[in-house]
């Protein structure tokens, strides 16, 4: 990037930037280019990620959905404990203390109802993507990843 600080920039140079994938920003006011040097900076530097905890669920029972053909899904009966249960967050599956899963949903219903969330309290179904192996009081934790920019 080539910042043009209250100087005009010619189209022969503005031609062989674009030519070389190179941005000019020419500006007449010293604040505007403080600020944009400063938000390109802010972008160069690595993302900050947090998690954030949503909903907490417990199994209560297992159950086998068969399927089309001769497939058999496995899915938890959970009761929502704590918070909401969102199909499109991640969860992480614990048992005695341990981790065993991180990983999206495949399935959130209640009855046979598809739902995207399910608030504590309610009981619903839930089954994971490459993750079958789930067992009655395994705790479920869903979380948001949540991606904000650095800072200086």
């Amino acid at each position: 990037m080539i910042i043009a600080f209250s100087v005009p920039v010619s189209r022969l140079a503005d031609q062989v930037a674009a030519q070389n994938g190179v941005k000019i920003y020419s500006e007449k006011v010293i604040y505007r280019v403080l600020d944009e040097v400063k938000e390109k900076v802010i972008d160069l530097l690595p993302k900050i990620t947090e998690t954030r905890v949503t909903g907490e669920a417990t199994v209560q029972q297992m159950f086998d959905i068969h399927g089309k053909g001769r497939s058999i899904t496995k899915v938890a009966g959970c009761r929502v404990g704590n918070g909401i249960i969102h199909k499109d967050f991640r969860a992480k599956v614990f048992r005695n203390g341990m981790l065993l899963h991180d990983g999206p949903l495949q399935t959130l219903r209640i009855l046979k109802r598809d739902v995207t969330e399910v608030k504590k309290g309610l009981e619903c179904g839930l089954s994971f993507l490459k993750f079958d192996d789930l067992r009655e009081r395994d705790f479920i934790q869903m979380y948001e990843v949540i991606e904000k920019p650095g800072h200086l």
